[in-house]
């Protein structure tokens, strides 16, 4: 157990304000980001709008860039690895108990921890991202990752499917463990910032993960269906 913490003190998820994230940051210069940065497109693509656009930010921020406001001044914002920590958290927990329900009846402990770790991978989750284009608003300066992030993106192809005699796009074998390690990382940190946006002072039926299922699922389901 950790020091100075009771037991009622779990049973609450505080809302983070600006004030307990970063108190020197103002909300004027986090809208101009915002907005400079056409953040408001990824929103789009995960049809869900934060009402903390801080958590946005850090999600898709590495420790490498640097945002200015409309004054050129250097407006500091958390890495995307903390919020990475948490998601991580998070989407292990709701993929395990979306496995346990649809195959728990079905199959041993060992196929559905097998099914798990196929789901939940860094690799599985790059492949998403650069499906729905999240990495497109990663913010970072390594060059690496440029080059890693278009050579991978270019094996996303248009092939013909025997099975359902159409064109889809998809994947060849074995290119998943081509993808750079941050752009599955974002999917996590995204994960984790739209949980904290959606802690309330009492969270009733697991609200917070309800809503970070909602937005994640459709990007997961058609790789879960496949099991």
């Amino acid at each position: 157990l950790m020091k100075g913490k009771t037991a009622g003190s779990w049973e609450r998820l505080k809302v983070p304000t600006l004030e307990m994230l970063y108190p020197t940051i103002k909300q004027e210069d986090i809208d101009y980001i915002f907005e400079r940065q056409q953040l408001e497109k990824l929103e789009t693509k995960l049809n869900y709008k934060f009402k903390n656009r801080y958590l946005l930010i850090c999600a898709m921020t590495h420790s490498s860039y640097q945002h200015f406001n409309a004054k050129n001044e250097t407006i500091p914002f958390d890495c995307y690895q903390r919020l990475e920590f948490l998601g991580d958290a998070v989407l292990d927990f709701l993929i395990t108990y979306e496995v346990f329900s649809s195959q728990g009846n079905n199959n041993s402990p060992g196929i559905l921890t097998d099914i798990r770790s196929a789901l939940v991978n860094n690799y599985q989750f790059g492949e998403m991202c650069v499906e729905n284009g999240f990495h497109q608003f990663f913010f970072h300066n390594i060059p690496d990752v440029y080059k890693k992030n278009d050579e991978f993106y270019s094996k996303y192809q248009q092939v013909f499917d025997e099975d359902e005699q159409c064109m889809k796009w998809k994947w060849p074998q074995m290119a998943s463990s081509e993808a750079p390690k941050q752009t599955g990382d974002i999917f996590e940190s995204l994960a984790g910032a739209i949980f904290l946006d959606n802690c309330n002072p009492i969270v009733d039926n697991g609200l917070a993960l309800i809503k970070v299922w909602q937005v994640v699922e459709p990007f997961i389901r058609s790789r879960m269906d496949k099991f």
